[in-house]
């Protein structure tokens, strides 16, 4: 007897990365500390800018300011992966692998 199979294709939700993004992340892959650097010279856009962390499931594992031009964040407690760096509400994206 014939069967019918129904099938439900889905878009995958994802997080995807800006390209010319303002930042540099040093260095990636990173062990414990993430540095944030501006990718332009001359340009304090960074600064007071708001900053994510966000694993691979859209989660949001840290959230501060950026203080200054080569801003620190300590991501030792974070488990290994990949993660995503937001600027400002998705407005800059860039990946980063935490070892």
């Amino acid at each position: 007897t014939p069967r019918t199979l129904s099938v439900t294709v889905c878009t995958p939700v994802g997080i995807g990365e800006t390209d010319n993004s303002p930042i540099n992340l040093i260095s990636n892959p990173v062990k414990d500390v993430l540095t944030i650097t501006n990718a332009y010279t001359n340009n304090n856009e960074l600064k007071s800018k708001s900053v994510n962390i966000v694993n691979v499931l859209g989660k949001t594992v840290y959230t501060g300011t950026i203080k200054n031009d080569n801003h620190q964040i300590d991501v030792s407690p974070l488990n290994k992966g990949i993660y995503f760096v937001q600027l400002n509400n998705n407005e800059t994206i860039t990946k980063f692998i935490k070892e």
